[in-house]
């Protein structure tokens, strides 16, 4: 019954397309929202803090990209704004849950702009300008054109994003290191035969598309730029045409070696420089582990703790290494843990350290995130058990960690209401202290040896620069660094320098100051950037970012220049507008519905060549807390329908449904001792209405239910041996719950580590009709997902269902990746079960092809056992004794098969053959279209 009967029906249906469960989006706050008006835009809101300067900066931002664009919007845009991040991951606005590295969002049905406040003045204005240029984009895009012709058009994401950081017009610092790095390395993405960029990392459509649009207006003017965007807007999904090709009439190879000539010209001075690798061998360790965010020495400096990614695990992982070679001692947070979602840290250096070590070299610290709020959790630093965790609330992205040095106490930085500030939190009690005034945007701390002195970065405009002061009283606070950079990543040499990472000269090099006489030493220089310098025993260590990686270094220092640092008055200042208090209005009730979108018709394929389509059309309030939707779907020749209002602006979701779904499955093939060998379908019919809910414990953890009332009409001519109908029809009233577990982590093409978990348990009362429907159901489905190195990984599901009682329902398996040797919901029972082991292994990441590009290619190969029993009708599992055993009336299969992408469609080809386990008795080709379980 879990399958007709659970909380939101439609999902159910969308199961045959994506069968996993998700994990939970927790609304902790009631926002109470407020709404001002300016000149262009609606601004929502409910904290009025940083009104003034958003509403300033988005006006602003809007007369510069009418500028640049030619284009003007004549409706106001809304901008919902958020407090700090922690509230943004509360939106309902994203699909999804919100990742800590999303910054902001636009969205294109409505226009809407959202973002968090939590930022810089420089940051909080530049993020507004990238998200509004979004705006301008769908405009130009989308103006005049139905919501559903917005998945006709096909636009790179490179256009996308690099067009929205080329309309801020400035770099952030580290993007430019990324582009040096790949210029000096022969390793510039290209541009794939379908418009996309080839290569890299997540941040290539950013930093580079941002680069091709410089280039694009360097040969072309500002005029080319706005023909690619007027260009673009003719291309549809199906044609998958370059547009570099169709505006400019280049070959794509062409294209690519005029870009790369023009960045090898603009960046030739940084490639006149040394490499980080020129400065000592890496002491990094090897794949699984990519990228090492930030590190920590250990006080004896034999071992260092680094936080960096476990590929395999599509994971973020502290691991322990020897300073000798960069063997891997220990990962020690390994595997899926529910103390926390994920360890905190910031893929740019300047956000600061992720880890610290206390100085007897026992305990470790770092920030993750549990339930509502940020915690500081202090591990053992070998065994990685976890000692203490300190819950930092109103506290937001926390970093840079410090322990004093009696162990007691941890200095961190962290935002709290409109600014970032240094906090201490004392770990014997919990309590914890705000110490810097509120005049300052923190992002890093240090403490000397002798803990007199404490030196931190602060943002000033667009610029970072490193202060001091008296500690522990945060008296005499002074600037020490001033020339135009960003210097971030302070840490004491000793007593009176501090050797910090900055970008003063191009590159982010490796300086000393020492904060009595200002006397500057730089020990590098460095085409890309070297970062979290540390001084221990004569020797520098430091991350450096070489070849689209971070790695650790080690080297012995080498003064290459010499200065007094000069001060100098860098001139910033807030804009803020004037805000006409009696024009903030109070959003009250749910207010105006509009339309969201219509989903392009979603096609799933089943194993016995039928097919499955749907569509899916919502209405819902600015916020997306409400929504109104209508759900259709074609499955084989039956239509089914569902209408529902949803309210998710609490914690607690719930929903209103009205609905007729028509399900069919087969009857009879695979029972030939009973019913002979007839492939009768079987029309089940269920038309209703209930009321469901939806409750997170917490982000892998909730609780749903429903109640309603359901008729039920199934027919077919078919009969019991007994001469009773195998079908029921009438009605009743249904309560059911379940509880789901998901900690699940996927990577693009499925499931790679983590469990899932499924309870459900319904009941029927009977209230009228042929039959009086009097049952119970119970359900189960468990599974497993074990990494075993790349993206090669072990699958395993186990899934039972029974219902029981007077009149019990009948559920269905088989076909598409149940059991594949039988037809598709052919095998059928009041109680039925099956168990799914499997190999997954990548083939080939991408194929590029005519029709577009197909990939990852994966294999299976796979073992199915299942089965149904009826009522009291007898059941026989096997018979004989291991490992002699032969099936009775349960069926296994086993195979291979290729799995492939085609339009994100996974599409799946399998050579399958039936077995009794004592032999095999025939083998079929399948072919079905939908996601792995």
């Amino acid at each position: 019954m879990k399958k007709i009967l659970a909380i939101f029906i439609p999902f159910l249906v969308f199961s045959q397309l994506i069968p996993y469960f998700g994990k939970n989006k927790v609304i902790y706050n009631d926002f109470k929202w407020k709404e001002y008006h300016t000149q262009h835009f609606r601004i929502l809101f409910y904290d009025r803090e940083r009104l003034p300067e958003i509403a300033a900066y988005a006006e602003q931002c809007y007369e510069k990209l009418k500028l640049l664009t030619g284009v003007e919007i004549k409706e106001k845009i809304p901008i919902i704004y958020y407090k700090n991040h922690f509230d943004f991951e509360q939106t309902n606005l994203y699909p999804g849950i919100v990742p800590e590295e999303i910054l902001g969002f636009s969205e294109p049905f409505r226009r809407r702009v959202v973002i968090p406040a939590d930022l810089s003045p420089f940051q909080l204005k530049r993020l507004i300008n990238h998200e509004l240029t979004h705006i301008f984009e769908f405009y130009i895009l989308y103006e005049g054109l139905s919501p559903s012709s917005i998945f006709r058009i096909q636009v790179p994401l490179w256009m996308m994003e690099g067009f929205a950081e080329f309309a801020t017009g400035d770099w952030e610092p580290f993007p430019v290191v990324t582009i040096v790095d790949a210029v000096a390395n022969d390793m510039v993405p290209q541009i794939s035969r379908t418009g996309g960029l080839i290569g890299g990392s997540g941040r290539v459509p950013y930093d580079f598309g941002h680069a091709l649009f410089d280039f694009i207006r360097d040969k072309y003017g500002m005029t080319g730029v706005r023909k690619l965007w007027w260009e673009v807007k003719k291309y549809r999904i199906v044609r998958y045409t370059n547009p570099i090709k169709n505006t400019f009439h280049l070959e794509r190879e062409i294209f690519h070696s005029q870009f790369k000539h023009y960045l090898r010209k603009r960046f030739a001075e940084y490639l006149r420089r040394d490499m980080p690798d020129d400065y000592g061998v890496a002491i990094s360790p090897k794949f699984p582990y990519t990228y090492i965010f930030s590190y920590q020495l250990s006080p004896s400096g034999e071992v260092a703790a680094i936080l960096t990614v476990n590929y395999s695990q599509a994971d973020y992982d502290i691991v322990l290494i020897s300073m000798r070679d960069g063997r891997v001692l220990r990962n020690i947070t390994p595997g899926i843990t529910l103390k926390y979602q994920k360890i905190r840290f910031g893929y740019d250096p300047s956000s600061g350290r992720g880890i610290a070590w206390n100085k007897t070299g026992e305990k470790m610290a770092f920030f993750g995130k549990r339930t509502k709020y940020y915690r500081l959790f202090i591990i053992d630093s070998f065994k990685g058990k976890l000692l203490k965790q300190i819950k930092l609330k109103d506290v937001y992205n926390p970093s840079s960690p410090t322990f004093s040095s009696d162990g007691k106490k941890v200095i961190f930085t962290g935002f709290q209401k409109k600014n970032a500030f240094i906090f201490e939190v004392n770990l014997d009690n919990g309590r914890i202290r705000r110490l810097s005034p509120g005049n300052f945007y923190i992002k890093e701390v240090a403490i000397s040896p002798d803990e007199k002195t404490l030196a931190f970065t602060a943002t000033i405009g667009k610029e970072e620069h490193i202060f001091i002061t008296d500690f522990p009283k945060m008296s005499n606070i002074r600037q020490i660094t001033f020339k135009n950079g960003v210097d971030i990543n302070p840490s004491f040499m000793d007593n009176e320098n501090i050797i910090f990472s900055s970008n003063r000269e191009g590159g982010f090099d490796l300086y000393s100051i020492n904060i009595k006489t200002m006397e500057v030493k730089r020990y590098t220089r460095v085409s890309t950037g070297c970062f979290f310098p540390q001084f221990k025993d004569g020797e520098i260590y430091f991350t450096g970012y070489f070849r689209n990686n971070f790695r650790l270094y080690k080297t012995e220092p080498d003064i290459k220049q010499k200065y007094i640092e000069k001060e100098r008055k860098i001139a910033w200042s807030t804009p803020a507008a004037k805000i006409q208090e009696n024009k903030i209005r109070l959003r009250k009730g749910i207010g105006k519905l509009s339309l969201d979108f219509t989903t392009p018709i979603s096609i799933a394929y089943s194993t016995d060549g039928r097919l499955f389509t749907s569509a899916y059309l919502s209405f819902s309030d600015i916020f997306a807390d409400h929504t109104l939707f209508f759900y259709a779907s074609n499955d084989y020749y039956y239509q089914s329908y569902h209408l529902g209002f949803v309210n998710q602006k609490r914690r607690l979701w719930w929903s209103l449904n009205g609905f007729q779904y028509k399900l069919y499955y087969f009857f009879g093939y695979y029972y030939p001792q009973y019913y002979g060998y007839v492939p009768s379908i079987v029309l089940r019919k269920l038309t209703g209405a209930n009321f469901t809910f939806y409750y997170p414990f917490d982000f892998y953890h909730r609780v749903e239910g429903s109640a309603g009332i359901l008729n039920i009409k199934e027919n077919t001519g078919t009969l019991l041996p007994s001469g009773k109908y195998f079908f029921y029809s009438g009605t009743f009233f249904n309560v059911d719950l379940q509880l789901v577990r998901e900690t699940t982590r996927f990577k693009s093409f499925g499931p790679i580590s983590g469990d899932t978990l499924n309870l459900y348990f319904g009941k029927a009362f009977p209230l009228g009709g042929d039959h009086k429907i009097d049952n119970y159901s119970i359900s189960v489905d468990a599974r497993k997902y074990i990494n075993i190195g790349r993206d090669f990984l072990l699958a395993f599901r186990a899934y039972y269902n029974g219902s029981f009682g007077k009149t019990p329902f009948l559920s269905y398996i088989g076909g598409n990746n149940e059991i594949r040797s039988v037809g598709y919901r052919a095998i059928l029972g009041t109680q039925t079960f099956f168990f799914n082991a499997e190999f997954r292994f990548p083939i080939t990441y991408i194929t590029y092809t005519a029709i577009g590009d197909i990939g990852p290619i994966r294999g299976v190969l796979f073992f199915d056992l299942g089965g149904a029993k009826y009522g009291s009708y007898p059941f026989k599992f096997a018979e004989g004794s291991f490992p002699d055993i032969r099936l009775v009336d349960a069926i296994a299969s086993y195979g291979y098969g290729v799995e492939l992408f085609l339009f994100s469609f996974p599409i799946h080809i399998e050579y399958v053959k039936r077995t009794d386990l004592r032999k095999t008795l025939y083998s079929v080709y399948n072919f079905w279209i939908g996601y792995d379980f």
